[in-house]
């Protein structure tokens, strides 16, 4: 994976190597103007002493001028990382970064230019190297979407919402284990703003139970099976599997079942916040080795393209509309009241109401308070329904 700059200098009085950096923009040199973007500055201190480096991020797009500063205390044989956030409205230009340690001051011209914009950006992260990127290029390259699918590791992954602004949809083969706690916050409110998650399976509970992702997943690992065949496999691929997959099981907490194979889920959907969650029980990498010319349908499937995949206009009903889409979704997840409990619910209530209420009111010679003890019965009857809904489908 290659990014903007990889420069190795020392500054001027420093012993060569003393600090070695490493300082990459975007998402591997990928942007879309009119989304938020970031540089990522790392540094080591190679050396017995330690040191405070101020690092200058300069760039421009169009009439902008972005300079962003970032103070490294550095310690012997420490290392760090800084995002730095900015927001270009067209093509970004002249990009320079400048370190700084007291007076001393080294320039560093970048010599890999990010790439021109793109309209619609996919991002894969992952520990390991995954060939689901591969596949979703020929999934739309082969389609002639202008687009830019991305491979990246999960230490390149931001620390903040902003970084993945222009992000159409984020993919993690691994399940998100590995992930640091700043970055599965910044995806959280990410998938909230209306970002769409896609999460890998085919792991023990115990091993997903490790991503700090667990709880958006619509389903609750519970086991592990081996299929011999997948049926999406006649709907997407040209090919039968060659070697068996393993299959994450479990229970479905939030949203819908998307594809099925004997009753076990395969593929799962829930609302989060704006966005949404899919989590694939099987592991991608896997069927992506696979091969077969269906496989890029799978991804189609899964990612369609949305039309100009534009910014998001804060007055546009779509946001608003999917919001409502998900929260029907949350609530009619949820198991049903079984039948029985309704049916004696509707006898208690038309019992007290009638005969209960007539018998007490005569034996007391008080008829006419009728009107009150129907009302009170109604608000008891109602506020007894909410309640023992809420017990037996959950506060959601």
């Amino acid at each position: 994976m290659t990014a903007l700059l990889l420069v190795l200098f020392s500054l001027p009085g420093l012993p060569e190597g003393e600090i070695a950096r490493d300082i990459s923009f975007g998402l591997e040199r990928h942007y879309r103007a009119g989304f938020w973007t970031y540089a990522r500055v790392s540094l080591e201190n190679r050396s017995t002493r330690s040191t405070e480096i101020e690092a200058v991020v300069v760039a421009r797009s169009g009439d902008q001028t972005f300079e962003t500063r970032s103070l490294f205390s550095m310690g012997p044989g420490s290392k760090k990382s800084r995002f730095v956030y900015f927001r270009p409205d067209s093509e970004l230009t002249n990009i320079k970064v400048f370190l700084q340690e007291g007076g001393k001051r080294a320039d560093v011209t970048p010599k890999k230019k990010p790439h021109d914009p793109v309209d619609t950006i996919i991002l894969v992260a992952s520990a390991r190297d995954s060939r689901v990127d591969d596949v979703i290029k020929r999934a739309y390259i082969q389609r002639g979407e202008r687009f830019q699918s991305i491979e990246t590791s999960l230490t390149g992954l931001p620390d903040r919402r902003l970084g993945l602004d222009p992000v159409r949809a984020l993919i993690l083969p691994d399940g998100g284990v590995g992930l640091r706690i700043d970055q599965a916050d910044a995806i959280r409110h990410w998938v909230a703003s209306g970002g769409d998650l896609i999460v890998g399976g085919g792991r023990t509970p115990a091993e997903i139970g490790e991503s700090p992702l667990l709880e958006m997943l619509p389903v609750l690992p519970g086991g592990t099976m081996r299929l011999e065949a997948l049926p999406i496999t006649a709907e997407f691929l040209e090919t039968s599997l060659r070697t068996p997959l393993h299959v994450t099981t479990g229970s479905l907490v939030a949203g819908e079942v998307i594809r099925w194979e004997n009753q076990v889920p395969l593929i799962l959907r829930r609302g989060y916040g704006q966005g949404t969650v899919t989590f694939l029980a099987f592991d991608p990498d896997a069927l992506a080795r696979e091969g077969g010319g269906g496989v890029p349908a799978l991804w189609r499937f899964l990612v369609p393209l949305r039309g100009g995949d534009t910014p998001q206009d804060p007055v546009s009903l779509a946001p608003a509309v999917r919001l409502v889409r998900n929260s029907v979704q949350e609530f009619t997840q949820g198991q049903p009241i079984p039948l029985g409990w309704i049916i004696l619910f509707v006898l208690c209530y038309v019992v007290v109401i009638g005969p209960v209420d007539y018998l007490v009111l005569k034996r007391l010679g008080k008829l006419e308070w009728t009107w009150i003890t129907f009302t009170v019965s109604v608000i008891v009857f109602s506020a007894l329904a909410y309640f023992g809904s809420v017990l037996l489908r959950g506060q959601d």
